[in-house]
């Protein structure tokens, strides 16, 4: 690893940290020292994502968000060289740099090169307090890029159509019972980077029929999974930006308007769009692509989740604050459950909200 400046300021680690470049090849990374001794380490995957390294024992984390992101191994970097160390993995974007160097401060503040573990102890409240406002960004982000991918194929496929009524059937922007109502129809878009269809369920709402957004009773609900993968930026691939302007192109001035309104409240983030429409942050400009696309028929008795009913007995249960994780198959029934391709799911959404 090549070694960085000797002063472990914060702002010196901004800078430092700022220069790492994405690695050429995925396992491969140019790590800079941040530090004098060694013991603190950057680098960037080929996707832009900011890896942060901390050498020396297997360190414990204690709070859940930092567990998550916390990773001990030994790593690949240039020149065939390897380092045992733990690895923090941040998102990418110019601010996450801030974020890092703070991480790093904090550890040197307590004196990580000499005492690792008790540093670590010390700096750890701190290093949660700030992942987790970049780790809910990053699932936000996430979410709304599948959301709109979803809007997006809604609208392709009603060409002979306004799309302003597919549209208004977005409801996920704001909280609501439903991503999308159309008409009888429920679609919850649940959108994952991990490869599998495996997604926190916040309440009943989310995997049975219920009321529908505007009070009528619903006649259908499917859970939509999206997987998807971010590449660095400049990656050929769509972006959350590319798909609010294809979506915008089919609609009139107030309601393009009204739509990037939507969408830059979305998850109660301040997300910013530039006066022409486009992206003002960076994040909403970074390319990613789709790697699979599933709709569930949560009716479907093959699929196993706790429903209401099975809870009605619990008299001291608050029903509304039962949550959980679902992984479901990539086959539940055949080729019927789930469909699969965006076209065939669009297809079947807007047949049966046409029934």
């Amino acid at each position: 690893m090549n070694q960085a400046g000797t002063a472990p300021s914060f702002e010196a680690l901004r800078d430092t940290i700022g220069n790492a470049v994405p690695a050429g090849a995925p396992g491969v990374r140019e790590a800079v020292a941040l530090e004098p001794t060694g013991s603190l380490a950057a680098a960037r995957d080929p996707d832009g994502r900011l890896e942060l390294f901390l050498l020396g024992p297997e360190l414990q984390p204690r709070l859940a968000t930092v567990r998550e992101r916390l990773v001990y191994d030994t790593w690949a970097g240039a020149n065939a060289l390897r380092f045992i160390a733990n690895r923090i993995l941040l998102p990418a974007g110019h601010h996450i740099d801030a974020v890092a160097a703070l991480i790093c401060t904090e550890l040197l503040t307590h004196g990580y090169p000499q005492g690792p573990l008790d540093a670590f102890v010390k700096a750890e409240p701190v290093i949660d307090l700030v992942l987790t406002p970049a780790t809910q960004a990053g699932h936000i982000l996430t979410g709304l890029a599948g959301e709109l991918t979803f809007l997006a194929a809604l609208v392709d496929a009603e060409r002979s159509a306004a799309a302003e009524h597919v549209v208004a059937a977005w409801h996920g922007w704001r909280p609501s019972s439903r991503d999308f109502q159309l008409g009888p129809v429920g679609v919850e878009v649940k959108t994952s980077t991990t490869g599998a269809s495996t997604h926190r369920i916040q309440g009943w709402y989310q995997v049975e029929p219920g009321a529908a957004v505007d009070g009528t009773q619903e006649t259908s609900l499917y859970l939509l999974s999206l997987g998807i993968r971010w590449l660095r930026h400049g990656a050929p691939g769509e972006s959350i930006e590319g798909l609010l302007e294809q979506i915008c192109r089919r609609l009139d001035s107030q309601g393009a308007d009204e739509l990037r309104d939507r969408v830059t409240r979305y998850g109660g983030l301040t997300l910013e769009l530039d006066t022409e429409g486009g992206a003002a942050q960076k994040a909403l400009q970074r390319p990613f692509t789709v790697e699979f696309e599933r709709l569930f028929d949560m009716s479907d008795p093959l699929i196993k989740v706790p429903r209401s009913a099975d809870f009605a007995e619990f008299s001291h249960l608050l029903p509304d604050s039962v949550q959980f994780t679902v992984s479901l198959p990539a086959k539940v029934r055949g080729d019927r459950n789930p469909i699969t391709s965006l076209r065939s799911i669009t297809t079947k959404v807007l047949g049966l909200a046409r029934a």
